[in-house]
């Protein structure tokens, strides 16, 4: 009986020797790499891939980026102009008596106007100008001052003293206990100057019974200022004279309201800042 076709056992349906289909065949083996040199003569062609474009940066997070950079500049800008302008910032004025400037030590030479007086015993110089009266002595001058009533009126002495080891505030003291032991202190003269030597400066009240102006009190004031052995005082003295906004006269002779209350302050600023000092006192 002849047997169909491709059934098993078929002779002809075997596959030929060497044939590359045929599982197991040691000539079927996969084939190692090739180790030629790519573009060499036998070397396998490269594949050809198409070059893809190289990714796009984005463009929305640069923007935040230099945003928060502009915006994080400008915090430290406004910073530092906040504090450069904190510490320029002027510091408050200082309010001043009229008496006995304040704001700092003469510099330079004084441009002198009026009369001059030298003190024979400690040699220093006073520069005054149109008043009532004078009366000088070896150690210093008496200047007096009077307007048209009972309460404008006044004294400016500008003395020399030994200091004999004691501070300006000491000095004070003992003048103001000299001229008035009953006296009531009533301020400190802020940041007093005589002739561009720091002072110490008090404001009394003196009472007087027996005064013909109108509020039965007298102003005494008292400075020092102490350069070497050489101590120079000022004392004003008068009556009680409150200044104020409506004081015509005051305000014409100091354009603002002061605390010194006493007529002769009025003119006391000049001679005291125009004290020279002499060589030998330092």
């Amino acid at each position: 009986m002849t047997e169909p076709p491709g059934e098993p056992g078929d002779p002809g349906n075997a596959s030929e020797p060497g044939d590359p289909s045929e599982p197991g065949d040691p000539s079927n083996a996969t084939a190692p790499w090739p180790t030629v040199a790519a573009g060499s003569p036998g070397a396998p062609e490269r594949a050809a891939f198409s070059s893809a474009p190289p990714p796009r940066p984005t463009r929305r997070l640069a923007r935040r980026s230099l945003f928060g950079l502009l915006a994080l500049s400008l915090v430290v800008v406004s910073g530092i102009l906040v504090l450069v302008v904190f510490l320029l910032r002027p510091p408050a004025p200082v309010r001043c008596p009229r008496l006995f400037a304040c704001g700092g030590p003469v510099t330079g030479q004084p441009v002198h106007s009026g009369t001059t007086y030298t003190s024979r015993d400690f040699g220093f110089k006073v520069q005054y100008g149109p008043n009532s009266g004078t009366q000088t002595s070896a150690s210093g001058i008496v200047v007096s001052y009077a307007g048209q009533t009972s309460d404008e009126q006044g004294q400016v002495e500008i003395v020399g003293t030994l200091a004999d080891g004691a501070s300006a505030s000491q000095v004070v003291g003992s003048v103001a206990q000299q001229i008035a032991p009953d006296a009531t202190e009533e301020y400190q003269v802020p940041n007093p100057y005589i002739g561009g030597v720091p002072a110490v400066g008090e404001a009394y009240n003196v009472e007087d019974d027996g005064s013909s102006n109108s509020s039965g009190l007298d102003r005494l004031i008292v400075l020092a200022a102490v350069r070497g052995d050489l101590a120079i005082v000022v004392v004003d003295m008068g009556p009680y004279w409150q200044f104020s906004s409506s004081n015509k006269t005051e305000m014409a002779l100091n354009d603002h309201p002061s605390p010194a209350d006493q007529y002769a302050a009025l003119f006391a600023d000049p001679m005291v800042n125009d004290v020279v000092w002499p060589a030998s006192s330092g």
